[in-house]
């Protein structure tokens, strides 16, 4: 599709988790990939409830570079 712009969709299985942050000690060429990444690409990190018989999305958190 011209001019469509690319998604990053990030699945948390915790349902703690307040937002989402590359680990920048245990992988700092992915975290300095998704900075380079932003200006162009729409990040969206979604908290999930697992369980056995399903994986809902609960809510959206912030994706924090």
């Amino acid at each position: 599709m011209a001019g469509g712009r690319a998604v990053i969709a990030f699945v948390i299985q915790r349902e703690d988790a307040e937002v989402l942050r590359p680990h920048e000690e245990a992988n700092p060429a992915f975290a300095a990939a998704l900075r380079r990444a932003a200006p162009e690409v729409r990040m969206v990190a979604c908290v999930c409830r697992v369980s056995r018989e399903e994986v809902a999305i609960e809510r959206r958190v912030p994706v924090l570079l």
